[in-house]
């Protein structure tokens, strides 16, 4: 169930890039949390490969399967962070 979140997080930032002609390509997920609201928060923590260079990035989605929803929350880099190499 994980797998739909991260494809909605790839395609929301690869959209709204503020790097011209970049995009994010994931080369793993690092770490995923989920927590029980009205549907479930993911937590989500990936490595992409942004223009060459390795970065980690922080997502939430929300999903709510009664309603058909995943609906990106919050992303940004992730703070204090390195990839592993």
């Amino acid at each position: 169930q994980v797998l739909p979140c991260v494809v909605v997080v790839l395609h929301w930032s690869n959209l709204n890039s503020p790097l011209q002609n970049t995009q994010l390509e994931l080369e793993k997920v690092v770490k995923v949390k989920e927590q029980a609201v009205a549907g479930r928060l993911y937590y989500i923590t990936i490595q992409v490969d942004e223009g060459g260079a390795k970065k980690l990035y922080e997502a939430k989605v929300l999903e709510q399967l009664w309603l058909d929803v995943k609906k990106l929350v919050e992303f940004k880099p992730a703070e204090g962070a390195s990839p592993n190499v």
